[in-house]
C-alpha cells in the first residue's frame, strides 16, 4: 500500500530524541494541522470520550491530555472513525514535570490489585465506585512509576507544539494487523528486555522499524525483516522540525 503519504507533511529533518522519554497520543488525521499550530488540547468538558460506549465512568477528565508509552494506536482508532489514524510522538522532557499526572485508571487498578480484589463483577463495581473519587494531583510524584506499570499518563493542560517530535499516519484497514503485531512484539520485548519494554515495542516499530534484535537467535528470526518490509508499505512517518 504505497503512495499513501498525502496531505500535511513535516520536514524530514531528523530530530534528536535519543535521551528523551517519549510518549504518544493517538487521534484523527483531520486534527493534525491544528495540532501543529496550537498543540494538543484537552477534550472539551461536554465530550463523552473514547470509552463512552463501554465504560462511561472512564470519561477523560477536564483539562487533561492523555498520553501512552505504547504507541496509542487503539486510542487513534477510537477517535479516527473511518479516517487515517494519527500517532503523535511527544518528548516529555519538553513538558513541565509538575503538569504530569498518573492516569486515574492506573491508580484505581493498582489500589484494587493491592487489595487483592479478584477480576469479576465485584472488581468492576469497585472500580466504577472508586474512579470518580481519585485525586490525580495527590499522586503527582508517582507519575513515572505508574506510567511504567500501566503504560498511560495524563498531562494537565495543552501539549505545546514544540514538544511534538514526530508523527505517523496509519491506514485504518491495517489496524487488525497492527494489533496482532503489537502482541507479538510486546511478548518478545518483555521476554528479552523485561516487562516495562512491552509498552515500547510498537512505537519503536512505527517510528524506527528496528525490530530484528527482538527476533535474533530464536525460531522467529525470519519475522523481523518481514515486519520491516510491511512497515515500509504501511506507514508514513514524518519528522517535524522545531522552531
Amino acid at each position: 500500500m504505497r503512495g499513501m503519504c498525502t496531505g500535511v507533511s513535516g520536514d524530514k529533518v531528523r530530530h534528536d530524541v535519543t535521551d528523551a522519554m517519549l510518549l504518544y497520543h493517538g487521534t484523527k488525521e483531520s486534527s493534525l494541522a491544528g495540532i501543529l499550530v496550537d498543540g494538543i488540547r484537552p477534550r472539551s468538558p461536554d465530550s463523552e470520550g473514547n470509552h463512552a460506549g463501554t465504560v462511561p465512568e472512564l470519561k477523560s477528565r477536564e483539562g487533561m491530555v492523555y498520553l501512552s508509552s505504547s504507541g496509542s494506536v487503539q486510542y487513534a482508532e477510537m477517535a479516527a472513525g473511518s479516517g487515517r489514524y494519527l500517532i503523535l510522538e511527544i518528548d516529555s522532557n519538553r513538558l513541565k514535570e509538575s503538569d504530569m499526572l498518573p492516569d486515574e485508571d492506573t491508580i484505581v487498578h493498582e489500589a484494587l490489585y493491592l487489595e487483592r480484589v479478584a477480576p469479576g463483577p465485584d472488581y468492576l463495581n469497585r472500580y466504577k465506585e472508586m474512579l470518580p473519587r481519585v485525586d490525580q494531583f495527590e499522586h503527582q510524584e508517582r507519575w513515572k512509576e505508574l506510567l511504567e506499570g500501566g503504560g498511560t499518563v495524563a498531562h494537565h493542560g495543552i501539549i505545546p507544539p514544540g514538544a511534538i517530535t514526530r508523527y505517523a499516519l496509519i491506514e485504518p484497514s491495517l489496524a487488525p494487523r497492527f494489533l496482532e503485531i503489537h502482541s507479538t512484539l510486546a511478548f518478545l520485548a518483555s521476554a528479552r528486555k523485561g516487562m516495562r519494554h512491552r509498552f515500547l515495542a510498537l512505537p519503536a516499530y512505527i517510528f524506527d522499524g528496528n525490530v530484528e534484535p527482538l527476533f535474533q537467535g530464536n525460531d522467529l528470526e525470519q519475522i523481523g525483516p518481514r515486519l520491516n518490509e510491511l512497515r515500509a508499505e504501511w506507514l508514513c512517518a514524518f519528522q517535524i522540525t522545531r522552531r
